[in-house]
């Protein structure tokens, strides 16, 4: 599995690639891919998120802190977040491995799309 971050800049409210992190000084160096630009930011102005390895039905790749949808048993939508122990937890505070969907779907994430898990 490929190791890779993308942190959520909770001043800027923007999600960034990590080009490296130094946690003895506090800092983040985040990549912003649309404008080619490196930026340093302290470690507590962000939320870092792993890559889970996984890619979704459209090739979109799946971080911990997304939302996604997918079908598993009679459930044809179920929809939740991404935990850091690969399972889905959804609303109803139920917890399902990723594992047992059969396609699963990117559909947001738990910074940009909050509505999605009410």
């Amino acid at each position: 599995m490929e190791l890779k971050f993308r942190a959520w800049h909770i001043e800027r409210k923007q999600y960034y690639g990590v080009y490296s992190i130094n946690f003895l000084e506090g800092f983040i160096t985040l990549m912003d891919y649309e404008e080619n630009q490196l930026y340093d930011s302290l470690l507590e102005y962000t939320i870092i998120e792993q890559y889970t390895g996984l890619k979704d039905k459209n090739g979109k790749e799946i971080y911990v802190g997304d939302i996604v949808k997918g079908e598993i048993g009679f459930y044809k939508n179920f929809c939740g977040m991404v935990t850091e122990n690969l399972h889905l937890y959804n609303e109803e505070k139920y917890l399902v491995p990723l594992c047992n969907f059969k396609e699963l779907e990117k559909i947001g994430s738990m910074h940009e799309n909050e509505e999605l898990l009410d």
